[in-house]
């Protein structure tokens, strides 16, 4: 299997040989007509490839957002008028907008892997700056910023930060640590969510892991012989041939994607 570098796309780096077979290793975007990209290394040394969203996407999804919003707390104040009346219908009204306005963004980030109905249909979500699963503490603080440099300053803040910083980042991003990216999803193998995640027998650098995750996305396009073939290939890793080669190559990129 042979690519190009991540760092250098236009050189292959070879990194081992065996029975006259090359391995290198290439971003799975390499050749990919796209407006940004940036690569990250998680805390384990896994590279990550993500595409951060630039301004003009992230102001349809925010305004998708506010939409839905506004839609909830017209609901909730048409119903606590017709079943709830007086001083108690305008309680849980003003709370459900206390609620909404501040935590919408939170719950949606937290249990939906950073994507709230917005940027769901346009295809984004939020992760932390290193590529990983955004956490509540950073969510909190994002979207406090949001609600301070938002609709109450028409959004002018958000525009300049994210017009002057890297990677897109608005001013609650650059607090929380966080970047909103592309939720790119590479195809696999078919059958590869059934294999079950492997641990690494021995340490590997963040090239050859990435040999690993390219080996997962590109096996959909593989012939069973050949994922097979170069499954082998990596017999002095888990000592293992035939089916089982593929099975605990697949584990270990599995491993690796934290799946």
């Amino acid at each position: 299997m042979t690519a190009q570098s991540t760092s250098i796309p236009s050189q292959n780096v070879p990194l081992e040989e065996v029975g006259g077979t090359y391995w290198s290793y290439a971003s799975p975007l390499a050749g990919v007509v796209i407006d940004t990209r940036e690569d990250l290394e998680t805390p384990e040394g896994a590279i990550m490839h993500v595409r951060p969203a630039g301004i003009a996407i992230r102001a349809g999804a925010f305004l998708v957002d506010e939409m839905i919003k506004m839609c909830i707390n017209a609901a909730v104040w048409f119903l606590a008028g017709i079943i709830l009346s007086g001083r108690l219908g305008m309680m849980i009204f003003v709370l459900t907008m206390f609620l909404v306005m501040w935590f919408y963004g939170v719950l949606f980030e937290i249990f939906n892997d950073g994507r709230t109905p917005g940027k769901a249909m346009v295809n984004l979500k939020t992760v932390n700056a290193d590529g990983t699963p955004i956490r509540l503490p950073a969510s909190l603080i994002r979207n406090i910023f949001k609600v301070v440099e938002g609709i109450p300053l028409l959004g002018i803040p958000a525009v300049a930060s994210m017009a002057i910083t890297k990677n897109f980042k608005r001013i609650g991003d650059v607090v929380a640590n966080t970047i909103v990216v592309y939720d790119d999803k590479p195809p696999v193998l078919k059958n590869s969510a059934a294999v079950a995640a492997k641990p690494l027998p021995t340490n590997l650098t963040a090239e050859e892991q990435v040999i690993l995750l390219e080996y997962q996305s590109r096996s959909a396009s593989f012939s069973r012989p050949r994922a097979t073939e170069l499954a082998e290939i990596l017999e002095v890793l888990h000592g293992e041939s035939g089916e089982e080669a593929v099975d605990a190559t697949l584990g270990y990129a599995q491993g690796i994607r934290g799946q």
